[in-house]
């Protein structure tokens, strides 16, 4: 006998939903498939490309046996200084007037800056590549003149981890931080600048075909200051945005145009380059394959994602909650890594959150409302709220979120891998908003958990690039 009708309906259920995604009601099919999913996805910080102490110290560390103990900093410091004491149970607190400079790593169970305290993180005075981390349950600047300052632009070398523990730390009485945050309250101030890019995406000039491992694109590779090491992506250019993105290492760089690859490209199909006919009197177009550079000298990381059970505590008229994990008829859990929120509303005061040229990866909290990889969060006017030339990947939930956050900036970010959607812009007015030249190479197909369930059947976008003005 061959096989029964049901299970035939089976095996094409799943199939649809691996090529087609997860809906609302897939809940149990999207958690027993959850190591397939996420295995497509790739972390910097699981491939031990990180100092041995942040592995030693900071990664999968488990949560808290008690409460966090206060620990206020008196004066003015180092970050080895304040190593001696605060530690990895203790909540850390730079308050107004103190100034603490990162010339080591640190390692805490929490950390605030608050109503003008300051931790400044800079390439050495004296010249030469630096490296540190960071490792807390949640960072964040609040109240005005709070500065959390990361500028590692100066040397080639050096490098910056901000790693988010997932040692169930969560901030008091601010529903939108939640867990694993790490943000900006109440007109406090994040600023976070890695060396700077040229440019984050290409285009091939030439097809990359099956087996072939050398790349030629349209710009000049080290004017863009891409380098052998560097991790780079391609996008299919299959009709309907079908196919797969491919990853790379730059293992070197033989001519201003051509990179020659970690390893042959093993896609099944070649990834395009070519003129096509315009519209019309209009001139040949290139159509051709985006390549973009995932690497860069900070990462913002953290423990993996874990699933935790819904709270039937939790009541709200929506579907999802900002306090938490809500139950409902078709959630019983959800996902939870980090996320970052510039949560600063505008009076008095809207403070800024500057993100640029860093990547963020094991970002968002599926099911849980306002807690997304890169997120603007009703801040009124701020021209100095800028997301520019940032690197995400393995995102959950929705990658890049603007919401009631007038005149600011999103512009040139590259994105790969997404359990969701790679950009949302959520208002019914946004004024003078700009995003520009976003590349997204692939989105994998999984559940949202958001309260706009009717977006989360889309089929897989593998190619979006935004270029907008005055939304």
């Amino acid at each position: 006998m061959g096989p029964s009708l049901g299970s035939v309906l089976s095996i094409a259920t799943l199939l649809f939903k691996a090529a087609y995604g997860y809906d609302q009601n897939d809940e149990t099919l999207y958690l027993a498939n959850f190591a397939n999913i996420t295995s497509q996805s790739h972390s910097f910080v699981d491939d031990n490309n990180v100092p041995p102490g942040l592995v030693t110290n900071c990664v999968d560390q488990g949560k808290l046996s008690a409460p966090l103990v206060d620990v206020t900093i008196a004066t003015s410091t180092t970050s080895s200084q304040v190593q001696a004491l605060c530690g990895v149970e203790t909540h850390c607190i730079i308050p107004q007037g103190v100034k603490v400079i990162m010339d080591s790593d640190l390692n805490v169970g929490a950390l605030t800056l608050l109503d003008g305290g300051e931790l400044e993180w800079k390439d050495s005075p004296e010249g030469g590549a630096t490296s540190h981390y960071l490792c807390a349950g949640y960072i964040i600047s609040s109240g005005s003149a709070s500065t959390f300052h990361v500028d590692l632009t100066s040397e080639p070398d050096s490098t910056g981890f901000i790693y988010i523990k997932n040692n169930g730390a969560k901030p008091a009485a601010v529903d939108m931080m939640g867990e694993r945050v790490l943000g900006t309250y109440n007109g406090g101030n994040m600023i976070v600048k890695g060396r700077e890019k040229a440019r984050t995406w290409t285009l091939l000039s030439e097809p990359l075909g099956v087996g072939e491992s050398s790349m030629k694109v349209i710009h000049d590779v080290s004017q863009m200051g891409w380098k052998v090491g560097d991790r780079i992506g391609v996008a299919p250019t299959e009709h309907g945005s079908a196919g797969k993105a491919s990853t790379f290492i730059i293992s070197a760089i033989t001519n201003s145009f051509t990179i020659e690859l970690s390893h042959p490209n093993s896609n099944d199909k070649p990834y395009g380059s070519a003129f096509i006919n315009g519209q019309s009197s209009s001139p040949p177009v290139l159509k051709a394959a985006e390549v973009v550079n995932l690497s860069r000298n900070i990462l913002i990381t953290g423990d993996d994602f874990e699933h935790i059970p819904c709270d039937p505590s939790i009541t709200s008229s929506s579907e999802t909650s900002s306090v938490g994990c809500k139950c409902s008829a078709t959630r019983t859990k959800c996902t939870v890594g980090l996320h970052t929120i510039h949560h600063s509303h505008p009076s008095p005061s809207p403070g800024t959150m500057q993100i640029s040229n860093t990547k963020v990866e094991k970002c968002g909290q599926r099911g849980i409302e306002g807690k997304y990889c890169l997120h603007f969060h009703k801040s009124g006017d701020c021209p100095q709220c800028v997301f520019e030339k940032n690197a995400v990947e393995f995102g959950h939930h929705r990658g890049i979120t603007v919401h009631g956050t007038h005149r600011s900036t999103v512009t040139h970010n590259v994105g790969e891998k997404f359990t969701f959607i790679i950009i949302y812009i959520l208002t019914s007015c946004l004024a003078f908003f700009s995003l520009d030249y976003l590349v997204c190479l692939q989105r994998i197909n999984t559940q949202s958990g958001t309260s706009a369930g009717q977006t989360i059947t889309l089929k897989t976008v593998t190619r979006c690039i935004m270029n907008s003005r005055s939304m």
